[in-house]
């Protein structure tokens, strides 16, 4: 049921900051401003987490927890999904409450 909630999450995340990353590029600035960076350091960030969460998550489904060898790096994995969540939520929340949502 986690597993289930935390898709959703990243779903959502990854909607909002590929959105995100749209307007800062569509802005038509030269150079590397502020936004451009916070932009695409969470949007690549969220698509690392994507990547991450459901390679561990459909080995999960597939092979259940009978690799005992493979195991620990699975487990491994999992700590850096379950810290990358919190950063990139943490992250994309703090920039839709600050109003920038519906720009």
């Amino acid at each position: 049921m986690v597993n289930c909630i935390s898709l959703v999450a990243i779903a959502l995340a990854c909607y909002f900051n590929l959105e995100r990353k749209r307007k800062s590029d569509a802005s038509g600035e030269t150079g590397i401003t502020r936004e451009y960076l916070e932009s695409n350091v969470l949007y690549f960030a969220t698509m690392i987490l994507a990547a991450l969460f459901l390679f561990n998550w459909l080995n999960l489904l597939v092979s259940g927890a009978n690799d005992v060898g493979v195991e620990v790096m699975h487990d491994v994995v999992w700590a850096v999904v379950d810290i990358m969540i919190i950063v990139v939520s943490g992250a994309t929340e703090g920039y839709l409450l600050q109003g920038h949502s519906g720009e």
